[in-house]
């Protein structure tokens, strides 16, 4: 197994410029013990949806930009067909057409339902039935993200998190600019790896090379003793 090479960003010095969502948000990073460093984001409401929304089809996904640094994509299966589906308006079952995917097993199988920007289904919604989270295109990294909602918990005032969202990506220049201004302890590390697009990584002020090198390594032989056979 060859050594995995990286480098050292540089992150920006000073006041950072960020997006208005950003704001009110709890920025943190996850550090699980087998899986390298992810940001994580919690806020008050899903972080990957935008009022105007629309999507674009790019190859086996379909993909909205926004100007902010965020990008939000899906990836499916099979081609859309115009499909019978149900919906319920105050309680009662509605039949109703929209260009859907077969069934998946992606998130479950459950659908979100998207406005297209261009092509064939210019203004209208279709629907993924079963959408992937897919590796984030060249210039965005992936980022998990959990909505906060308001409760009472041991009579305190408090707040509950639904589970992760996928979906959710944001630029390398965001990305750099979150970690700055929230996390000052933590460095970042381009990962250089062959065969693939490098990848930018958080580091631990205290660590001397990323967690991702450090985990590519092969480990010494166990120093315990075997048992008789």
């Amino acid at each position: 197994m060859s050594e995995i090479a990286f480098d050292w960003v540089e992150l920006p010095v000073g006041p950072q410029p960020l997006p208005e969502w950003l704001l009110g948000a709890t920025v943190r990073w996850n550090e699980g013990y087998a899986n390298a460093p992810d940001l994580w984001l919690m806020a008050d409401r899903p972080l990957r949806d935008w009022p105007g929304q629309s999507f674009v089809r790019e190859g086996g996904a379909l993909v909205a930009r926004h100007p902010d640094g965020r990008i939000h994509q899906w990836g499916f299966q099979g081609e859309f067909v115009e499909t019978e589906q149900t919906r319920y308006v105050a309680g009662q079952a509605e039949r109703f057409i929209i260009p859907a995917t077969p069934p998946s097993e992606g998130c479950g199988g459950w659908a979100v339902d998207c406005l297209m920007a261009e092509g064939p289904y210019a203004g209208r919604h279709v629907r993924i039935r079963g959408p992937w989270g897919i590796g984030q295109p060249d210039g965005y990294i992936d980022v998990c993200h959990t909505v906060r909602t308001p409760a009472i918990i041991c009579g305190a005032p408090s707040h509950k998190e639904e589970i992760g969202l996928a979906g959710l990506g944001i630029t390398h220049d965001l990305f750099l600019r979150v970690v700055a201004r929230f996390l000052p302890h933590c460095r970042v590390a381009r990962i250089l790896r062959l065969g693939w697009r490098d990848r930018l990584e958080i580091v631990d002020g205290s660590w001397d090379e990323p967690k991702t090198v450090r985990l590519n390594r092969p480990r010494a032989p166990s120093s315990r003793p075997q048992a008789a056979e």
